[in-house]
């Protein structure tokens, strides 16, 4: 079903409107003699000066029996073409407050006009010198943000390029051992000290030491006290002094340890890495006295209460000379004593070095990409 209304007669009323290209349309269907839709539009360019809006007031008329009628007021526009003056009726009224009335009906949509405009006008200003820099300032941002992620992951690429120079078994890919030069095969020197050249090599690797091939004696010979701490620390990892961050109960593939001194100013900025690499790794942060005057801290580390907490409180310090409040006690000696032995023992002349759960060494400065990379190429 459906309604439909009607009305009755028209309704008739007074509008006035103000058009985008500055046209005045009114109709004065209530209150004027003529009754119909006039556009008046401003003239513009060089053929016309500005134009107004007036009333224009007329003699009453004499009735019959020489009674006087009612004036006609007119509504009328002027303006200046070419520089004569031209006079445009737009309605009439009987009485003078009609016509007033309908002036002041021109008047308000013309000022409403002229303030929307001028409302317009700011708008573009503000899109213009406030909008356009923003947007400009976004973009750029943007292309920042890219160029960012885009070197950051050049880096990546470059840092496991120089793991597998320095390591090439770690990636599967077989190590090539150069054959003996016949000079070195006719001295005798040479022949008789193995154990003194192999002496000479650096007693840690680079890279996993638990991954040495067994068909190069030298480096065997070498590394050998190395392993030896690595496997002792492997043994008793869970009973040293440590501090422990992320996931529980990982498999040594994903099991990290850290030694750490609280007075290094690198280890305090690898404290980042150690968050970022919580989020997929059981961490174990082992503190370590490598720096002078760490010992005292270290130690209050590992007798407070919260031992976690007090870690980050500590790395989080402004300077390195700031006073950490807190007591030290015979039990945090005994530990850090035991944590300095394993870090002597695995050679390590440097903070922070981390080792993973099967004994390989990662490089000293590596990132947490760096690691999250070399623990996915095992």
């Amino acid at each position: 079903m459906r309604l439909k209304f009607e009305r009755s007669a028209a309704r008739t009323r007074d509008v006035v409107l103000i058009e985008a290209d500055g046209t005045v349309y009114s109709s004065f269907s209530k209150t004027g003699y003529l009754r119909a839709a006039t556009r008046t539009r401003f003239a513009c360019g060089t053929t016309a000066a500005t134009g107004a809006f007036s009333i224009s007031r007329g003699q009453p008329q004499t009735l019959e029996g020489g009674a006087q009628g009612p004036a006609n007021h007119g509504l009328v526009f002027i303006s200046e073409v070419d520089g004569e003056e031209k006079i445009a009726l737009i309605e009439r009224f009987a009485s003078e407050a009609d016509a007033e009335q309908a002036l002041g009906m021109i008047e308000t949509a013309l000022r409403r006009s002229a303030v929307a405009q001028r409302g317009l006008r700011l708008w573009r200003s503000l899109l213009c010198w406030a909008g356009a820099p923003f947007l400009i300032f976004i973009v750029s941002m943007s292309g920042v943000q890219f160029l960012n992620s885009h070197n950051a992951a050049l880096d990546d690429l470059n840092k496991l390029a120089h793991l597998a120079q320095q390591n090439p078994s770690i990636f599967g890919i077989p190590a090539v051992t150069l054959p003996a030069t016949a000079a070195a095969a006719a001295s005798p020197a040479s022949q008789a000290s193995p154990i003194g050249l192999a002496s000479a090599l650096p007693s840690e690797p680079s890279f996993a030491l638990a991954s040495t091939p067994a068909s190069a004696p030298a480096d065997t010979a070498a590394s050998t006290s190395t392993s030896a701490a690595v496997a002792a620390m492997q043994t008793s990892a869970h009973g040293m002094a440590q501090i422990h961050f992320g996931l529980d109960n990982q498999p040594a593939k994903r099991t990290l340890y850290v030694y750490s001194d609280p007075n290094c100013p690198a280890c305090r900025r690898f404290e980042a890495h150690i968050n970022d690499l919580s989020r997929d790794f059981s961490i174990y942060v082992i503190p370590v006295a490598y720096q002078h005057g760490s010992a005292t801290i270290a130690s209050q580390i590992l007798c407070a209460a919260d031992d976690k907490q007090k870690w980050i409180e500590t790395m989080s310090r402004a300077k390195t000379t700031d006073k950490v409040e807190g007591e030290d006690c015979e039990r945090g000696y005994a530990g850090l004593k035991e944590n300095m032995a394993m870090f002597n023992s695995l050679g390590f002349d440097s903070t922070p070095r981390v080792v993973d759960g099967d004994g390989a060494v990662f490089p000293a400065g590596a990132t947490a990409s760096a690691i999250r990379i070399q623990a996915a190429a095992r």
